[in-house]
């Protein structure tokens, strides 16, 4: 199995840049491709909820390069921001959140992924910056930094 892909699909289901569904299609293309798919895939493929399609992932373990994995993530959550199926909000957090962890893109970026929940948080509440640039600037880090 692909651990950089699977492990990128946690952090993206952990924040709502893909769906549960979008998991059970690709658990279900592999049930059907293989001739003795693993059992972890069948237990994505009737997850009733995200919390239960995430433990059934990690159950293929993790992939050793924390640094790809964070790039395939943010890959990830770029598409689903440019094509409105998660929130800046959500994304955000959870790019705060990584910022904290192994889970950074390089050594040198940890700064400038907790930087962007807090800006667009003052954009919304008027206090400082515009919601929009924000949000351009946080899709152009997205892209530089993913893979």
């Amino acid at each position: 199995m692909d651990t950089l892909k699977i492990n990128a699909m946690i952090l993206a289901l952990e924040c709502g840049a893909l769906s549960k569904d979008a998991a059970v299609e690709w658990a279900d293309e592999l049930i059907l491709k293989q001739d003795e798919p693993d059992e972890a895939l069948f237990d994505i493929s009737v997850s009733k909820n995200v919390y239960d399609a995430i433990s059934a992932l990690k159950n293929f373990g993790h992939h050793p390069n924390k640094h790809e994995v964070t790039k395939e993530a943010f890959s990830l959550f770029y598409e689903a921001l440019k094509s409105d199926k998660a929130t800046y909000e959500r994304v955000t957090r959870q790019v705060y959140d990584m910022a904290f962890t192994e889970y950074l893109p390089n050594t040198d970026v940890s700064s400038q992924m907790m930087c962007f929940w807090d800006e667009l948080h003052d954009a919304k509440l008027g206090i400082y910056g515009d919601t929009n640039e924000v949000k351009s600037e946080f899709l152009r880090f997205l892209r530089q930094n993913g893979s």
